[in-house]
């Protein structure tokens, strides 16, 4: 409230707004731009796993194909957090894995 109330003597003048603050705001808005275009990236990935993958949810008689598989630790939490970080499931984020090495 204090830094809306101009300053009697001008002492607060151009105080508060340095070019230094500008450019970190600027900053900001560049990160921001770029983390939305980098999860807009992120969701077309999963909706073309999806699409090879297809989807049984709600479809009586329809399975996939499975597989049992134990993971050691160290895998299985790096499943867990890369597919959470880019928004899939484990089996999506695996089928991917598979995909990628296979093409390779």
């Amino acid at each position: 409230m204090a830094l809306k109330k101009p300053s009697s003597f001008g002492a607060a003048a151009d105080l508060f707004t340095s070019t230094q603050q500008v450019h970190e705001v600027q900053e900001e808005e560049t990160l921001k731009s770029q983390n939305r275009s980098n999860v807009a990236h992120d969701v077309q990935q999963v909706h073309e796993v999806q699409k090879v993958l297809g989807t049984t949810q709600g479809k009586k008689g329809q399975k996939l194909k499975r597989i049992n598989m134990a993971f050691s630790d160290i895998n299985h939490d790096y499943i867990t957090k890369e597919s959470r970080r880019q928004g899939m499931s484990g089996t999506a984020f695996v089928n991917m894995i598979i995909d990628q090495y296979r093409i390779k």
